[in-house]
């Protein structure tokens, strides 16, 4: 994990502690899955004309926990595996990109209209830990999986920003679902010829259960 990694998460745990103070503290716990349709955005493009590309449609899952105050603003941390990738297809020749990391997206959230139903919008950084990384190659001459993961930085730092709703079917349990988008803003490639980049996007749909503390 890089320093600002490190750093980053180091505030963000000492507000959580530091929030503690205010009155009407809250504490949420619980777990999200969902859909990340993802792709990777190469500048320059290194496969040129006559090449059709896609994204990934991969799954994520993982925890979530939050601390509120003021009724209205929360700090969620959301640590989960997520799968990213995009494919590139030829005639009969198809490349597929896979990524799999482990992300800890930490989003600063505001939540609307106290009540059984609650909208809400969030923004914040995304700390990714790249896990494997892998090409498959089909209709070539030399089908087959190729491990690429020392090509491959070993962190993927993203902004993440959108919104959602919960609804509190009892005092202590919500069920949320909300819709991301996650910015890339690190370089993939983890030794670039001159100013080349692969910078990771994705459109999340995501559904989970909080449980009031």
């Amino acid at each position: 994990m890089t320093n600002r990694a490190t750093r980053l998460i180091a505030i963000v745990l000492g507000l959580l502690v530091a929030s503690q103070s205010f009155g009407q503290v809250k504490f949420n716990i619980g777990m999200n899955t969902g859909l990340n349709m993802g792709t990777i955005s190469y500048d320059p493009d290194p496969f040129g004309q006559g090449v059709t590309k896609s994204g990934r449609m991969g799954f994520g899952f993982g925890a979530q926990a939050e601390l509120g105050f003021a009724d209205m603003f929360f700090v969620s941390l959301q640590p989960r595996y997520i799968m990213k990738g995009n494919s590139f297809e030829q005639g009969t020749a198809k490349l597929t990109r896979s990524l799999n990391e482990l992300e800890i997206p930490i989003l600063f959230k505001v939540k609307f209209i106290k009540g059984t139903v609650r909208p809400y919008a969030f923004v914040g950084p995304n700390i990714g830990l790249v896990l494997s990384a892998k090409d498959k190659y089909e209709g070539t001459q030399n089908d087959g999986e190729v491990d690429t993961k020392d090509q491959i930085s070993g962190s993927d730092f993203a902004l993440d920003f959108g919104g959602g709703t919960e609804f509190w079917i009892a005092k202590t349990v919500a069920l949320t679902g909300d819709v991301r988008y996650s910015m890339g803003l690190s370089n993939l490639i983890k030794n670039p010829v001159g100013n080349a980049t692969a910078k990771a996007r994705g459109f999340q749909i995501l559904f989970g259960v909080l449980f009031g503390l």
